[in-house]
């Protein structure tokens, strides 16, 4: 492939796998930029649809980083939402260095995707002056999120991240914020479907405000 080819391919945004979601984001999630998906909920889909985007950028032949900082990726589940394994570095158990575990692999580039799971209470908003009560019972303060050093590391390392939390962690670094609420559908008495709802908060070039309807599925 030409180079000015390949130049061009790598700013496109990234497709999520989900049609309804990528016409709402005129393409797929920015490249070169931090898209940051939240919710309210403990079980609101943000790990299901980073999985629908894993799968659909290692089918199209990226290079992905899943950094696990809440240990909570499970290999088995990946492999059965179609994502390929062979394609993707997991970098497990950071916990509260998965902030530095992300930059380091940002700085080593040739990723075409990078998933941090910032979920739980590793992390606070990158304006945040919040605590969280460990094991020994004891209050202790914690390092914001690096959002600004974040973004720039996914500038120049023409990658998409993809920034997973429980509250807006990213504040204006973030290009793309999406907001999830996600309930199982019960069918007969017996545990269906996850259905979410994702609205797109924030999004530069695109619908702002667009609801979309997602079925992940049994």
């Amino acid at each position: 492939m030409p180079l000015a080819a390949s130049a061009r391919t790598r700013d496109r945004p990234l497709p999520s796998g989900i049609d309804a979601l990528d016409r709402a984001l005129a393409g797929g999630l920015p490249r070169r930029a931090i898209t940051e998906v939240g919710g309210e909920r403990a079980s609101a889909g943000r790990a299901a649809l980073a999985l629908r985007v894993l799968a659909s950028a290692t089918a199209r032949g990226e290079a992905c980083a899943w950094i696990d900082g809440t240990d909570g990726f499970h290999a088995l589940s990946a492999h059965a939402a179609g994502v390929d394994l062979a394609r993707v570095l997991w970098v497990r158990g950071a916990s509260g260095q998965a902030a530095k575990a992300c930059d380091l692999v940002l700085e080593a580039g040739g990723f075409g995707l990078v998933v941090l799971d910032a979920r739980g209470p590793s992390h606070t908003p990158s304006d945040g002056l919040m605590q969280h009560v460990p094991s020994d019972g004891l209050m202790q303060p914690r390092a914001p999120l690096p959002a600004a050093r974040l973004a720039r590391r996914a500038e120049t390392s023409s990658a998409t991240l993809l920034i997973l939390g429980d509250t807006p962690l990213c504040g204006a670094f973030a290009s793309t914020r999406l907001a999830l609420d996600a309930r199982p559908r019960w069918r007969e008495r017996s545990l269906g479907a996850l259905v979410a709802r994702v609205r797109v908060v924030r999004a530069r070039g695109a619908r702002e405000g667009a609801e979309i309807a997602i079925d992940f599925g049994t």
